[in-house]
């Protein structure tokens, strides 16, 4: 199980872009087989998270106001629940939970409740859980906004003296920053302004009319620290290693024959689809 967030496709990220059997990419054809899918070594299944994402929807308009981590982790658990009564070919294989960035919340929370849930309902029920697994994974403020300081010195985004200064004029613990650990930040936001903090070693895209470079990705403040949130330069850049990747699977999942295909957007909603909502 493959799971983003907040308010971010695992379809359009981690299956068109990451992992997944097909990559997007520009031209004839759009996709392209992915020599390092994950499904090489387990089935893969990506759920979109929390409802109203990517394709997904409600048909209780309330429901979108109700969203949290709790609401989150128990239509996750639901959904599962009722797959593997679908699918029920797949109950004995053993099942690992992946995500990445906000799923740092939404992974271990699902788990738990897999975890207790399966001490209560009837075997029948009961899902084979065996792990999860998180990767550049949002924990709390504190300790990232202290990990991005620490992983751009570690590969020499930042100089030493900018990263001896935000340690010395920085208290990430306190909720209020002085006016010199902001300006100390400065000197590290202006180094993510010309590299993508997402992927270092690969060049940024370079089309002039790209959606990756020319506007925000629409990333939920709580998928970036506090800190990092309140900075354009976080939501510029795009994820993946084509670093015009994003463009091409905006327009791969806004085309009528593959929303078609995929038996999406039924209802023919007026706004396109998009990364994030």
């Amino acid at each position: 199980l493959n799971i983003s967030g907040p308010g971010c496709s695992s379809v359009g990220y981690g299956e068109a872009e990451e992992l997944g059997p097909f990559l997007t990419q520009k031209g004839k054809p759009e996709l392209k087989l992915n020599n390092n899918s994950w499904n090489k070594a387990a089935n893969l299944l990506f759920v979109e998270s929390p409802v109203g994402v990517g394709f997904s929807y409600t048909n209780t308009s309330n429901d979108i106001n109700e969203l949290g981590d709790k609401v989150t982790a128990q239509d996750s658990y639901n959904f599962l629940v009722n797959w593997f009564r679908r699918f029920p070919q797949y109950k004995s294989h053993e099942f690992y939970i992946a995500g990445e960035s906000y799923a740092g919340h939404y992974v271990p929370q699902l788990a738990e409740v897999i975890f207790d849930s399966n001490k209560k309902v009837t075997k029948d029920n009961r899902i084979n859980l065996k792990g999860f697994m998180i990767g550049n994974a949002l924990v709390d403020d504190e300790m990232d906004q202290t990990g991005m300081i620490h992983y751009a010195w570690d590969h020499a985004v930042i100089s030493d003296g900018v990263y001896q200064e935000i340690k010395t004029k920085c208290n990430f613990s306190n909720e209020h920053l002085t006016d010199e650990c902001d300006e100390a930040l400065n000197k590290y936001y202006d180094v993510y302004k010309i590299v993508d903090m997402y992927s270092l070693y690969s060049p940024t895209c370079v089309n002039r009319n790209s959606s990756s470079t020319n506007r925000k990705l629409q990333r939920i403040k709580g998928v970036a620290p506090r800190l990092m949130s309140n900075i354009d330069e976080w939501h510029k850049k795009p994820a993946g290693y084509d670093p015009c990747v994003t463009d091409y699977t905006q327009v791969y999942m806004n085309r009528p024959d593959v929303q078609k295909a995929l038996h999406a957007n039924v209802t023919k909603i007026p706004y396109p689809w998009t990364h994030c909502r």
